[in-house]
């Protein structure tokens, strides 16, 4: 019993650890990612499979997407700027 959960808790940590190197490879060499975590308020938990769906809803993460682009141009216009003008 005891070799099977040594087995099984070194598969865990090799996955971790594989996991954890797909991320930095990632980072180093695609696109930057990041994920959010979001809570569903409790007021809405009626909603529950709704907020569920919403991790796999290609419009929903459409709009995330273009929320996030406005609000990085809002808040860092001056760098945005900067680097504009360094490319001219």
């Amino acid at each position: 019993m005891s070799k099977i959960r040594d087995w099984l808790s070194f598969k865990e940590r090799r996955l971790e650890k594989y996991e954890e190197a797909k991320r930095e490879f990632v980072k180093a060499i695609g696109k930057p990612i990041i994920m959010i975590p979001l809570e569903l308020p409790e007021s809405l938990m009626f909603l529950r499979e709704e907020f569920c769906a919403l991790e796999n809803d290609k419009e929903f993460i459409k709009r995330m997407q273009r929320s996030c682009v406005r609000y990085l141009k809002r808040r860092f216009a001056s760098k945005i700027s900067e680097q504009r003008k360094s490319k001219k």
